[in-house]
């Protein structure tokens, strides 16, 4: 975020679970950038979930069933990382209760090849990233996942070629492809900030 407010960026992507809303992204955008002609715009919802080795298909039905298993952790301030330690105390499960990889996944796909290669039994992820590796794949929430622009670089021809790009069939049929995808609320504007 502090790159697109600096003007090193002029968009970032963010999905940052924010459970005492139930909502995704604005509160941390609205704090962090309360002043910076920012807008956040709806990308995509995303099938976010575990990605399970083909052992466990079918054993882990939920993150209660995570106990006693070898999870992969994205970083503590990632999206993915902040939605996984919520599930886990929501359910009730203890670091104690699960043995974590010793690398931390920084990537969607790190994680999806951390359990695919057998250094893991499970890992947040995407259910695209499930379907592209053949894990199993247990849905846990519909995550949106938001782009932050700078409010001018939204109206330049660049961004404003790359938003008819994606109403198109081709964007369309590439999130279908992937799975996991709902672009029903694409463009939709959550916060407009000054």
């Amino acid at each position: 975020m502090t790159r697109v407010e600096s003007g090193d960026a002029l968009a970032a992507g963010l999905h940052v679970f924010e459970p005492d809303r139930d909502d995704w992204n604005i509160k941390h955008v609205s704090e962090a950038l309360e002043s910076a002609p920012i807008v956040l715009v709806e990308w995509a919802i995303r099938s976010q979930g575990l990605l399970l080795s083909r052992e466990l298909e079918g054993t882990v039905r939920g993150i209660g069933d995570l106990r006693g298993k070898r999870l992969v952790r994205r970083q503590p301030a990632a999206g993915a990382g902040i939605l996984l330690s919520y599930l886990l105390e929501e359910a009730g499960i203890a670091a104690d209760e699960v043995s974590f990889a010793k690398d931390v996944a920084r990537t969607e796909t790190d994680a999806a090849v951390a359990v695919a290669s057998g250094r893991a039994d499970a890992a947040p992820g995407l259910e695209a990233m499930a379907r592209q590796f053949g894990l199993a794949f247990v849905p846990t929430q519909k995550e949106r996942f938001d782009l932050i622009v700078d409010r001018r670089a939204w109206f330049e021809p660049p961004f404003q070629a790359l938003l008819e790009f994606c109403r198109g069939a081709s964007f369309a049929d590439k999130a279908a492809e992937l799975g996991g995808y709902n672009l029903s609320g694409h463009g939709r504007v959550h916060w407009n900030g000054a």
